[in-house]
């Protein structure tokens, strides 16, 4: 098989062997607990499973989870683990596409060996591997060779279409104590990293030393499963979560680099956790899906989605927090549904979280996922944006904490019901022509970012710079603002509205009165129910629709 992303109309689309591959997807953490055949029935092709190179818990901030065995735990490699996980997809789903997330955590016995090359403290009380470590490196790339070669030249070649790289805490390259890998080999390699750079020895530029070692990490793996695939899968990870978790210890303020490299081909996050993740609200992505797809690579959205019937895994205080469990029923179809809406017409991927398994075992949701893959075997759409927001990744190497700038100007903006882009301020240049309005957000002030400002505004655009002093800002803040711009606003309500070429999606964020405008046009049909719904409308809070232009 050979898997490839290939720029479409401007969209980035997943193609195996020549044919688009329509992007819903479907991935649990524990495979005994697995719906394979419900997705499959429900016509989903596209699978993700986690093959784990040891049984180290993946969260030292909750750590009592083991999910699976560890192919690397022992002398020999246990590839028995691969073929059950993936004869437990294919049996269900025989024509399945399967892309591995394969964590490359080593086992707690190389850690044990190799006191050195760890970080200094640990959340759990024991430390970790520091991604400074070029032993640790070089024993990752030594079991990614090993995996891979195994699995390309195994029956299921032609079924794997490529490869998702976790590692670090949650799968999401987080450091292992949540503070930038401090430890040995990471003061050794700092001091080298300011000799290089003529750089002072501070606090702001070790974190970004620590980002950049991350980045680097990451293509240098990534490029070891290209090398030994020769090119012809997809490769991606978790990374560059400038939106949802700025922070400078969690060392994902490198994500320019990531965007520069052949080896990188898909970018993912979950949607954001930001404002509790309360129905009603516009569930962005962690990271500046602009910028990756102005690079021709694709963006995939890990829908997490609690249900009612999810619930903590374990008695661990970290599971036993509100965010574990999920809304009643019928507000969980409706935040399903506007999710999956936002890939759509974002024309991005995504994949459904089962996270324990059972999350979506219910004939509604299955019904529900039945339409949604019909509708993505359409392809997806390609959004209508006039807004771009740019941000600057060096703004936060000399915070002490992310602050909530990004994030609150997203969750501000997505109830304005405006489409709108978000981008690095590294690639101002490469679109700011194709918008009428530029907003920036600006915790701190860059060289970057004030060059950028003064481009936009020299040129005529409508240009906001949000700072700490609007920390506050609201939806009704930005209308003003988007109105007086010569944007379009299709609804005087605080509602989520996505429009696309294709389809428009409508996302209710309280209980009240709703007036919707799309080419000149109020009446519209459901795509989901079917149903002829005439704006003005009264209706619950969190109701979605789906309509075609």
């Amino acid at each position: 098989m050979y898997s490839e992303i290939k720029n479409i109309n401007g969209l980035p689309t997943l193609f195996a062997d020549g044919k688009p591959v329509p992007e819903m997807a479907y991935i649990t953490y524990i495979p005994e607990n697995n719906r394979y055949a419900d997705f499959a029935s429900a016509g989903v092709r596209l699978y993700s499973v986690n093959l784990n190179f040891s049984e180290m818990p993946i969260n030292e901030n909750a750590p009592v989870l083991v999910f699976q065995k560890g192919i690397f735990e022992k002398d020999e490699p246990d590839f028995s683990i691969v073929h059950k996980n993936f004869d437990s997809i294919l049996s269900a789903c025989p024509d399945a596409y399967i892309f591995p997330r394969v964590n490359v955590n080593l086992s707690r016995a190389w850690e044990k060996s190799h006191p050195d090359e760890l970080c200094e403290n640990g959340v759990s009380g024991r430390c970790r591997a520091s991604f400074a470590s070029d032993l640790w490196a070089e024993e990752v790339k030594k079991c990614l060779v090993r995996l891979t070669e195994y699995i390309e030249n195994s029956p299921y070649a032609d079924r794997v279409i490529g490869y998702q790289l976790a590692g670090g805490n949650t799968d999401e390259w987080f450091p292992f104590e949540n503070c930038g890998f401090y430890g040995k080999r990471a003061k050794e390699k700092f001091i080298r990293y300011c000799e290089d750079n003529r750089a002072d020895r501070n606090e702001e530029n070790y974190y970004k030393f620590a980002s950049e070692t991350v980045a680097d990490r990451i293509i240098d793996f990534a490029q070891t499963v290209k090398n030994v695939t020769d090119g012809k899968k997809i490769v991606g990870a978790f990374y560059g979560y400038t939106i949802g978790c700025p922070n400078r210890k969690q060392c994902h303020l490198a994500l320019g680099r990531l965007l520069e490299s052949d080896a990188v081909d898909f970018l993912c996050s979950p949607l954001t956790y930001m404002h509790g993740r309360h129905a009603g609200l516009d569930t962005y992505p962690m990271l500046p899906v602009g910028s990756v797809r102005c690079r021709s690579k694709l963006y995939f959205s890990e829908n997490d989605i609690r249900t009612h019937l999810s619930r903590p895994i374990s008695p661990h205080p970290n599971y036993s927090v509100k965010i574990w469990t999920g809304p009643k029923k019928s507000v969980s179809l409706e935040q399903i549904k506007i999710n999956f809406c936002r890939a759509l017409i974002y024309g991005n991927g995504m994949w459904w979280f089962d996270m324990w398994g059972g999350w979506y075992d219910d004939p509604d949701f299955m019904s529900l996922f039945k339409r949604m893959s019909e509708i993505c075997a359409d392809g997806m759409d390609c959004p209508e944006s006039e807004v771009a927001v740019f941000m600057d990744e060096n703004c936060y190497f000399g915070l002490p904490s992310h602050g909530n700038i990004a994030w609150n100007t997203c969750n501000a903006l997505g109830l304005t019901g405006v489409m709108n882009d978000v981008f690095l301020a590294s690639d101002f240049d490469k679109v700011y022509n194709d918008y009428k309005v530029c907003i920036f957000t600006e915790p701190t002030k860059t060289q970057l970012m004030t060059e950028c400002i003064c481009r936009a505004k020299a040129s005529g655009k409508a240009v906001r710079v949000i700072t700490e002093s609007d920390a506050r800002l609201t939806a009704d803040d930005l209308k003003g603002f988007l109105m007086q711009s010569g944007i379009d606003v299709p609804t005087p309500q605080n509602a989520v509205v996505y429009k696309g070429k294709r389809f428009v999606a409508f996302h209710s964020h309280e209980k009240g009165v709703y007036d919707l405008t799309v080419d000149d046009r109020k009446t519209f049909t459901d795509i989901f129910t079917g149903e002829e719904i005439t704006f003005p409308i009264t209706t619950q809070k969190t109701v979605t629709y789906l309509f075609s232009r």
